[in-house]
């Protein structure tokens, strides 16, 4: 693996709290999402089934649904380039990613996260079939059967940026109104649209209101529809910070201006 990458992996922390049934189910559920991701290789991301008595009670006590589970072995990239051409490998997209350098800040990090299905869909139920039957005909009686999952679709992307010791954390979500439907974008009583025009790609921002309240309102959101893609981006502002217009402006020509 290069020396400008390196693995994170993921494993669903246990959950803290009251419940003894929640502990317990988080406990199981991180136990064998370990074993789901022990055969898993750098960037991929993988389907399983846990057929496993105590779990699924917990599951269907807690009102989790099924018990049908996705875990992936992230790769960071510390090489913006190697960043983007991953993304434009994994899929379709028409979607670019946040500019490499935002005023004085400079890319440091970014992922890209596969999109998995929800339990809606048919390709989730299929999933959920196949594994569940894998593991009632398993002759060692395993109760785990996983299955990779092929990225050829992308959820979101996560991309950091470094000034000295000042950090800036980018999330970017798409959603293909094919497979989700239409989205509806919420407005809150004052705030504003602008729709921003950078040659022939068009761009809606939403400022946020009312910064120092916690709510969603006080975020600022910024969308990119792509008609011939039938998709919608979106970034808002990171939880811990409010950017500054200037960083939306050279945020937006960036992703467009290529």
């Amino acid at each position: 693996m290069d020396e400008m990458e390196h693995l994170v992996v993921k494993v669903t922390p246990p959950y803290i709290g009251s419940s003894s049934a929640r502990e317990r189910f988080f406990k199981l559920r991180e136990q064998y999402e370990q074993q789901a991701q022990a055969d898993l290789q750098p960037g991929e991301t993988a389907a399983y089934y846990v057929n496993d008595s105590e779990l699924i009670a917990l599951m269907n006590g807690l009102g989790y649904g099924k018990p049908l589970f996705f875990t992936s072995r992230t790769v960071t990239y510390t090489n913006y380039a190697k960043l983007s051409a991953a993304r434009e490998q994994t899929g379709k997209w028409s979607f670019a990613l946040p500019p490499e350098r935002i005023g004085g800040l400079q890319f440091a990090g970014g992922r890209l996260f596969a999109k998995t299905p929800s339990a809606f869909e048919p390709e989730y139920q299929l999933a959920l079939e196949t594994l569940k039957a894998k593991t009632e005909a398993a002759p060692d009686g395993n109760p785990l059967a996983a299955t990779l999952w092929p990225l050829e679709k992308l959820a979101s992307a996560e991309v950091i940026y470094q000034d000295g010791s000042n950090q800036l954390k980018l999330q970017l979500f798409w959603n293909n109104a094919a497979t989700t439907g239409p989205s509806q974008i919420h407005v809150s009583p004052g705030q504003t649209t602008e729709l921003w025009t950078y040659e022939d790609k068009e761009l809606l921002f939403i400022p946020g209101t009312g910064a120092g309240e916690e709510n969603g309102s006080s975020v600022s959101r910024l969308y990119w529809y792509d008609s011939a893609y039938g998709g919608l981006a979106l970034i808002t502002d990171p939880p811990d910070k409010r950017l500054t217009r200037e960083q939306w402006e050279s945020i937006a020509a960036g992703m467009v201006q290529r």
